[in-house]
Parts: C-alpha cells; sequence; structure tokens
C-alpha cells in the first residue's frame, strides 16, 4: 500500500465520477499500467463500488455534478423517504441559552437540518469504512484465489487481457478473456499445469484448473503435478486430463482437435465438463475431433501442428541466431498455412527408432519410410546442413534405401512439386535416382539427376522427371548440369501436367512442355534407389547426402520456392 500515491484514490473516484481532470486521468493511466500493485488496488475498489451502487440499478452520483448538486434527482428522492420516516432527534438547550420566561427549562425536540455536504461527506465515509473491511478481505495478501496464473514466458507476443493491460514476462492473471494476437506465451497456472498458447489464439482462465479455449492452439502439461483434473474447454467439447501433455485445436467454427504426447486424456462432447453424454479415453500418440456439433471421432492429428514447450528455444533463437532455428520456426509456420504439403521428410533421427523416416507432415505411419526395406541395406546417419540436424548418407554400389509403402495419399500425377536438398562429398561419383514412386513399369513420378557414369549418354549429367503409364511415354531430361562436391543445393521440379520447371537453389534452371499420366495409382516409393519389378540397376543408386524431401500437391510459384531456398540454406 505504501508504494501508491496519496491522491490514487481520490483519482479512481473523479474517475468513475466523471469529475477527473486530463492530468489525473493520465496519471492513473499510468499508474495502472505499470504498477500491479495499483491494478490489484483497482479492480478491488471496482468490485466494492459495484457492491454500493446496485440499489435499484442506479448511481447515487450524478455524472456531470455541479458546483452545488453533487448527488443527482434519485440520490435526493431516497433521501426524502429516508427523511419522512426517520426517528425525530431530541436535542438538548445548553445551559447558557435563556429559557423563555412562560415555560419551564425542558428539553424541547427539535428536528435538525440536513445538510447536503454532511450526507455527501457520510456517503463517502461509509465507503472508505466498507472499502478498508473488504479490503482485508480481498487484498491479494490473503491468497483470495483471484490470481489464476501468471506469464512464465513469451516470444514475440502481442496479447492483451480484458482490461486492456500489456502482459509481459511475470505479469499476474486474473479470470476474464484473453487475446493473444500473434507470438508464444506460456502460463503457470495456480493449479500446476503449465499451457503454451501459440498465437493468434482467443481464450479465458476460468479457474487454477480450467481454461475456456474459444479459438487456437494450446498446449497443456502437467508432469504429474496435478492432485485435480486440469480441464480445457472449446465450444464443442471438453479435455480432461489428470498429469500428461496435450494439445488442442480449436478452429473458426467451434470444430476441436485433441492430439496427446504423454499419459492419457478423456475427450467429451459438451463444453461443460460436467453434463456430457459421450467421452473417449487418448492414450499417447492417438488423436481425436469434435465437429460443429459436438460428435466425437478419433482422428489422425499431426503431432507437428503443435509447438510444445522444449520447443520454444526454436522460436527464441531464429531472429538471434538464424539458420536451423530460423529454418525450424519456419517449417511450423508451413505445416500450419499450407494443407498442400502431402509429405515432409526431415531427415532427423527418430530417437525410438532410428530405423524409421518420420513423414512430419501426417498421413500417419504408413507414409513413413523404413531403412532397409525390400531387402535392401541401410544407409547411414551423417550430419546434416546444421550442427542440429542430421541426414542420411547414399552410397552408390551398396545397394541402400528407404522404403516408402503403397500410399494413396503420396501416389498422384499432378499437380506435383518435389522439393529437396542435398550434397555430394566426391565429385567422381555422385546423384542417382533420388526417389521413385513406381509399381513395375508404371511410373507416378521419378526425379533424379545422373552423373557422366550413367548408362545411357542422353541421361549423363542431367536432371529426369518421369511419368510412364507402360504405352510408350518417355522421361524428359534437362539441360546439363554438373553441380559441385562439397557444397549443398537445394533441388525442385514443378508439374502441372503440362509443364515442367527444374529449379537449383531457389531459380529456375528450365522449364519445358511435357505430357504426363492421366491416371495415378497406388504405388511404394524408393528413396535413394530404382526398382523395376525384379530388376534392380545398380548405376541407378543414389550417391550423396539427403537432407530435406518434400512433396506436395500442387504447384508452388516460383517466389515460392525461392522462400523455401532462403529459409532452407545453410
Amino acid at each position: 500500500m505504501t508504494s501508491l500515491p496519496n491522491d490514487f484514490y481520490d483519482w479512481m473516484l473523479a474517475s468513475l465520477y466523471g469529475m477527473a481532470t486530463e492530468e489525473q486521468e493520465s496519471a492513473l493511466a499510468a499508474l495502472l499500467e505499470s504498477n500491479p500493485e495499483a491494478r490489484r488496488e483497482y479492480v478491488d475498489f471496482l468490485m466494492v463500488y459495484a457492491h454500493l451502487h446496485r440499489r435499484k440499478g442506479a448511481s447515487l452520483f450524478v455524472e456531470n455534478p455541479a458546483a452545488d448538486s453533487l448527488l443527482n434527482e434519485q440520490a435526493w428522492k431516497i433521501l426524502a423517504e429516508e427523511e419522512k420516516t426517520a426517528e425525530a432527534v431530541w436535542v438538548e438547550r445548553s445551559s447558557e441559552e435563556p429559557a423563555p420566561a412562560e415555560a419551564a427549562v425542558q428539553a424541547v425536540a427539535v428536528r435538525a437540518p440536513v445538510s447536503k455536504l454532511s450526507i455527501y461527506s457520510l456517503l463517502l465515509s461509509a465507503a472508505a469504512l466498507i472499502f478498508l473491511i473488504a479490503y482485508a478481505y480481498l487484498s491479494p495478501s490473503r491468497n483470495n484465489g483471484l490470481t489464476v496464473g501468471r506469464v512464465q514466458r513469451t516470444v514475440n507476443a502481442v496479447w492483451q487481457d480484458a482490461s486492456g493491460r500489456p502482459l509481459t514476462e511475470g505479469s499476474e492473471l486474473y479470470p476474464g478473456p484473453i487475446h493473444l494476437v500473434k507470438g508464444l506465451a506460456e502460463v503457470v497456472m495456480e493449479g500446476g499445469a503449465a499451457v503454451l498458447f501459440e498465437g493468434p489464439s482467443t481464450f479465458s482462465l476460468e479457474t487454477p484448473a480450467q481454461i475456456y479455449l474459444q479459438e487456437g492452439r494450446l498446449v497443456a502439461s502437467m508432469n504429474g503435478s496435478g492432485k485435480q483434473a486440469f480441464v480445457v474447454r472449446s465450444p464443442t467439447a471438453s479435455l480432461v486430463d489428470y498429469g500428461t501433455e496435450f494439445g488442442v485445436y480449436v478452429k473458426p467454427d467451434g470444430q476441436t482437435e485433441a492430439y496427446v504426447y504423454e499419459g492419457s486424456v478423456q475427450i467429451r462432447d459438451s463444453s461443460d465438463p460436467v453434463k456430457f453424454t459421450r467421452s473417449l479415453l487418448l492414450n499417447a500418440g492417438q488423436g481425436a475431433a469434435a465437429d460443429a456439433r459436438g460428435q466425437l471421432t478419433a482422428a489422425f492429428v499431426n503431432p507437428y501442428h503443435f509447438v510444445r514447450s522444449n520447443q520454444v528455444e526454436v522460436f527464441e533463437q531464429a531472429s538471434r541466431i538464424g539458420g536451423y532455428y530460423r529454418w525450424r520456426s519456419w517449417v511450423y509456420r508451413l505445416h500450419r498455412e499450407d494443407r498442400s504439403l502431402a509429405a515432409h521428410y526431415f531427415f532427423e533421427r527418430d530417437a525410438d527408432n532410428p530405423d524409421r523416416l518420420v513423414n512430419a507432415a501426417g498421413g500417419g505411419r504408413s507414409s513413413d519410410g523404413l531403412f532397409g526395406g525390400d531387402g535392401r541395406n541401410k544407409p547411414g546417419w551423417v550430419s546434416g546442413r546444421w550442427p542440429q540436424k542430421e541426414a542420411v548418407r547414399f552410397e552408390r554400389g551398396k545397394s541402400q534405401a528407404i522404403l516408402i509403402g503403397p500410399e494413396a495419399g503420396l501416389s498422384f500425377g499432378s499437380p506435383l512439386t518435389i522439393s529437396t536438398w542435398v550434397y555430394f562429398p566426391d565429385n567422381q561419383q555422385w546423384g542417382g535416382h533420388l526417389i521413385s514412386c513406381r509399381q513395375g513399369y508404371r511410373i507416378n513420378y521419378q526425379f533424379s539427376l545422373f552423373d557422366d557414369r550413367y548408362v545411357y549418354n542422353y541421361q549423363k549429367n542431367r536432371f529426369e522427371f518421369r511419368q510412364y503409364d507402360g504405352a510408350g511415354k518417355a522421361g524428359f531430361y534437362s539441360q546439363t548440369f554438373v553441380p559441385q562436391s562439397g557444397v549443398w543445393y537445394h533441388f525442385a521440379v514443378v508439374y502441372d501436367g503440362k509443364e515442367l520447371r527444374f529449379y537449383v537453389n531457389g531459380s529456375l534452371f528450365q522449364s519445358a512442355p511435357y505430357e504426363g499420366l492421366a491416371k495415378t495409382e497406388p504405388a511404394e516409393i524408393f528413396l535413394g534407389a530404382m526398382k523395376i519389378e525384379d530388376y534392380v540397376l545398380p548405376e541407378g543408386d543414389f550417391d550423396g547426402v539427403v537432407d530435406e524431401l518434400m512433396i506436395f500437391r500442387r504447384c508452388l510459384s516460383g517466389g515460392e520456392i525461392r522462400d523455401l531456398y532462403e529459409n532452407g540454406k545453410p
């Protein structure tokens, strides 16, 4: 209390009654913005003020009082009624006052005049007294439960709570709505949960153990410390958790998606966690969705669509350090904004299964790759474009490959974009079949770059793109291109069904007309090799390092290809 100016309460009263000067309004606003204690006092004062002015739903004070009229007409009427029924006040005459000759000295009943100023002073005194009593019970020092959480950390966050105050690291949070315009904000709830919000998100902190997410994304983690259930409500569902980590995404129409990283979470088909008719128990690695009517279904939810607490460092370092962190933060944005991304292989090792190549774009495990599939040998893990990243080294002559089983979601012909990062350690032997989606002689797509050791002269030192239906359609081979050894390259091919475009390091290398398949069929995908039924062409095995590969179900523009290169270059 001692840290607040003496005029603080005068400013609040003057502001509420419309009597504050511009200087007082400015001083009050500046104090509320900079002083947490002042904000708590202000909230408590408003609560008391609201109770004092509930009678008949009207304020006793005028909005713009004249010098001689501090109370409004309704207030005077109320006071007049009170005066009519008030008991008489007996006043004893002073001994110095002479008594009338015709009467003995006696007590005389006298009605004292009522002063407007006295009434105003009395009301203010009563208000002050009630305020002091209320403060004793509502003071934050009494642990009254008004504070439901605090801001733990932020990254490029732009957000406000309902009062319009800016929120920074360390700010205490009270029940009410909050809008996170952009960035990341991690909130530690009084109930023990750590909640990471990603902008744009709109939510309300309801209790120390309950949040209402109106729209946006969050990841909540209890880390086994919660003794009571932690609840996330949405317009169509509610999720109840007793100590785990899970993500929630609420779309603009209220549809809700949830994914569990650790432990178990129950999703219920009602925004009210108590009044529900159906629920699903989700374990680690499982997801579910609630549609606009609250109907629950088990569903694949991409875990990469959420930012977890241990990944915040990526965004903290992106603007300061760049490189790997810049690329990784850009990848999060890409996954949210581009629904045409059918496959995204980071070529980063899965700690639980190093022989698995994870498709970070989703689609389920059927679109993940298997090291050494189809009886081939396994390529090896090596350093990638940055020290924080890994990649895979293919070596010709060792019969290495990564196999992705027949997947309808990846077996298409056009529109198509393939993007990849490669590195050639040896300038004498490099390149080969990078990716081949085919079943026997039927080729959905095949993208390669051959060195001068390949079998056919018209393919040497050229990019290849090929679609084939077994009826004589040949592939297309570009102008000659010889990469340097020891240099990272970004290659991309874009095909719309009529024209091909090859890109090198974000720039158009060549475009040409090409007529491909009208119809495709599910087929297995080989990375680093090619197979025609039981026949394998060893000269076409890839030799080099692959760091990343993406497949889009649309044609990216030249600017978007450039964006892939600029955000991914080492």
